[in-house]
């Protein structure tokens, strides 16, 4: 079996609405590396039980990418490359922030990797994910869970300062290794906030609280 790679670098007009480019009949497992704005919607030519799609953010620092679509697919990867090849004064090397969507309905993990820092929000129709899991991350992660009617779900952070953010109930946040953030907004219940090693800091401060979050 094959393994399907595209590099995608939309064109979009300056002040239009992102472009999007829809990568149809691709097979499971297949790579879409994203090097500039624009949408993304991947289509796989079957529809398995366990499909998986990669992504891959590699623009330069501070893009806003876009929508990265994937329906019916259960497993999403996204790797985090860092671009920034500058330095500060006293020589600490630059890292790179790409800002992505993830729009996937049927995806129950989320996994994140890579170098580079990545804020990534998740739609409104991604409410089947459970575990976005950073935990190999050395980039900076800043994720926030979906609102549904049946969260429970857990996020780890990687190696890096992270910012994980609840929005639901029963979620469970691991910051991990770095001096994280971990927060607890809107009508939360049983939230646990874990910190992990690092100076960590707890936000409960945007938080309507059915029962007390733990941390």
């Amino acid at each position: 079996a094959g393994t399907d790679v595209a590099n995608v670098v939309p064109t979009t007009a300056a002040g239009a609405a992102p472009a999007m480019l829809t990568l149809d009949k691709m097979l499971t497992d297949a790579t879409v590396e994203m090097k500039a704005v624009g949408n993304v919607e991947v289509k796989l030519g079957t529809d398995g039980a366990a499909d998986v799609v990669n992504f891959v953010t590699n623009a330069a620092t501070n893009t806003v990418l876009g929508t990265a679509t994937a329906d019916k697919v259960e497993t999403i990867n996204i790797e985090a490359k860092d671009t920034d090849v500058t330095a500060t004064a006293t020589g600490t090397a630059n890292v790179s922030t790409n800002f992505l969507v993830l729009d996937a309905d049927a995806a129950k993990t989320v996994n994140l990797t890579g170098a580079g820092n990545l804020t990534l929000t998740l739609s409104g129709d991604s409410k089947e994910v459970t575990l976005i899991d950073g935990s190999t991350a050395t980039g900076k992660l800043n994720v926030t869970s979906v609102k549904t009617t049946a969260e429970n779900v857990v996020i780890k952070g990687g190696l890096a300062a992270d910012t994980l953010t609840s929005a639901g109930q029963n979620d469970k946040l691991f910051g991990n290794e770095g001096n994280d953030t971990l927060v607890a907004n809107g009508t939360i219940a049983l939230v646990e906030l874990n910190g992990g090693t690092g100076i960590d800091k707890y936000d409960v401060s945007g938080a309507v609280s059915k029962t007390a979050a733990s941390v």
